[in-house]
């Protein structure tokens, strides 16, 4: 029988209790939660405006818009979920799930990279709340209890640190960030804006807002409510901010599309059509010969049209649909010697290994197309985003934390990722194949690079006590100009 989290059963009456209440028309924010302060009455009924019914419930029982903010975004798709952001978290719903465990808060900070400087010296901890080996902050432990622990806050990723430049205490977990200043005697635990931090096509605020987060924050789209109404999931991080173009359109590019729209009419934005742009493969439409028992959709045209993989067609219907891809142009086919691509009118899918097994990606047309047109001087380098950068510029060093091993240690590998200024590269993350002894091969996706310009990945334990092997793996970073920088090395399992 599956065990359930008791936090989880106690959710789920809460969830239903709350349903009713509401029903009834009682206002949750009375409940017995602790929070991190007291939201007036016209924030409380903005928000309520504002949160989708879908996380109304859940919103207001683990605090509300003291606790979490406002919405700075619709509903939208990520990958399979249903999410809305909030300034200080993404709310998600698995409508493949029921009940409370449909409901998850995503693990932005984790994913997105936001951590502290790793240089500096965490100061001895105290508590009685110990979680995966790292202790609570004391003054963070209600709020902490108030998001039922972990099944919202999600694991803690360190113990507690002063941050003496912002003057306060933080605990960094996957989902959210905790912190309370320290020089105000009245001073409540509150949550650090992580989910606008990482947001970057779908959000928009009213009012600047300073974060205090070591991230780099780049401009906010304004195509959030077009990316929002497809229902789109992410099309990459943004390379430039919107920029006009020389007959009079609103441009921003993205490592795998490009959006533009009237300067006058932001409702009318599309995707522009790349793939003809940059010369794909283009081909004849075709008479359906095969099915889903061949694992392909067909998607007609006229009479005529192509075969889909089951996998592209997945990503297409998470994305904004058909006809935010546009038709395919050709059939599935090799490009290169290893790239298995098919091209659509405004965007490419690769078929790429994964952990998981096989992927639907995109390719990186947006980097592409970009990189063309500042080679030709059509685009300015004005417009590009901090974060551009291409192999020629890129200064990239891996090693192993270790040249040897045993059976019982696993391997780290670490990456650093610079400018040709010394400027570390935040988000520059990549794919890692791993050979195994018995000529197998494991695939891995290797972490994005923090504001440090560092990334590093634990690999699994192998073989067992008495082998001797050497392990050969090719790390490949994927640069925001499309580019794939790949390097090899290798290290020992010495079990004898």
């Amino acid at each position: 029988m599956k065990t359930r989290h008791p936090a989880l059963i106690t959710l789920v009456f809460v969830l239903l209790t709350a349903g009713v209440l509401l029903a009834a028309g009682i206002v949750l924010g009375a409940c017995n939660f602790p929070t991190a302060g007291a939201a007036n009455n016209d924030e409380q009924a903005q928000a309520r405006a504002e949160v989708d019914g879908l996380f109304w419930d859940l919103y207001v029982i683990l605090g509300g818009v003291e606790t979490f903010g406002r919405p700075i975004s619709p509903v939208v798709w990520v990958e399979s979920l249903q999410c809305q952001y909030m300034m200080n978290a993404l709310f998600c719903y698995d409508p493949a799930l029921s009940g409370a465990d449909a409901y998850s808060l995503a693990p932005v900070v984790r994913d997105g990279s936001l951590m502290p400087p790793s240089v500096l010296e965490l100061p001895p901890q105290q508590g009685e709340k110990l979680v995966n080996g790292f202790t609570i902050h004391p003054d963070f432990v209600a709020l902490y209890d108030q998001m039922y622990g972990t099944l919202f806050t999600g694991q803690p990723m360190g113990e507690a640190w002063v941050n003496y430049e912002k003057e306060r205490i933080e605990q960094y977990f996957e989902n959210v960030i905790m912190a309370q200043d320290l020089n105000d005697p009245e001073a409540v635990p509150y949550l650090l804006p992580a989910a606008y931090a990482v947001c970057t096509q779908y959000c928009e605020t009213p009012d600047a807002v300073e974060l205090p987060i070591p991230v780099l924050r780049e401009v906010i789209s304004p195509f959030g409510n077009f990316f929002g109404r497809i229902n789109g999931g992410s099309f990459g991080e943004p390379l430039t901010r919107a920029f006009y173009t020389p007959d009079g359109q609103l441009m921003q590019v993205f490592r795998g599309a490009v959006v533009t729209a009237p300067a006058d009419n932001l409702d009318a934005a599309r995707f522009y059509p790349l793939a003809d742009e940059l010369g794909m493969y283009r081909m004849e439409p075709v008479y359906q010969s095969f099915g889903t028992d061949r694992s392909v959709f067909f998607y007609p045209i006229t009479e005529k049209g192509f075969h889909v993989p089951i996998l592209f067609d997945d990503f297409i219907s998470a994305h904004g649909g058909r006809h935010i891809a546009g038709d395919p142009i050709a059939e599935t086919a090799y490009y290169d010697e290893n790239v298995i691509r098919q091209c659509f009118e405004n965007i490419c899918l690769d078929l790429q290994e994964g952990p998981e097994g096989p992927r639907a990606v995109l390719a990186p047309l947006g980097a592409w197309y970009l990189q063309r047109e500042l080679d030709a001087g059509r685009i300015s380098t004005d417009v590009l985003l901090p974060g551009w950068v291409s192999a020629d510029t890129a200064q990239i060093a891996v090693g192993e934390q270790q040249q040897v091993v045993d059976h019982k240690t696993p391997q780290i590998i670490i990456a650093t990722v610079y400018n040709t200024d010394g400027t570390p590269l935040h988000g520059i993350g990549g794919t890692l194949r791993l050979d195994l002894p018995e000529d197998g091969q494991q695939v891995f996706d290797f972490p994005a690079s923090d504001h440090n310009g560092i990334a590093y990945l634990y690999l699994p334990l192998v073989g067992e006590k008495g082998d001797l092997a050497i392990l050969h793996y090719t790390l490949c970073l994927h640069l925001p100009s499309g580019e794939d920088v790949c390097t090899q090395g290798a290290y020992v399992v010495d079990a004898r």
